[in-house]
């Protein structure tokens, strides 16, 4: 979640958070390739925005 509130300290938009915030070290996870980019990343950025 530091990534996510750096990439909205940033200014960065949701779509740009989730391009940037690839987190690469849990990629052998079998669903990580869907649910990082679809569900930890956006519901993250949802609650760091408030």
């Amino acid at each position: 979640m530091i990534q996510v509130q750096a990439a909205i300290d940033g200014g960065l938009t949701l779509e740009q958070t989730v391009k940037t915030v690839t987190m690469p070290e849990f990629g052998g996870y079998a669903l990580f390739g869907w649910v990082h980019p679809s569900l930890n990343i956006p519901a993250a950025y949802k609650d760091l925005s408030k």
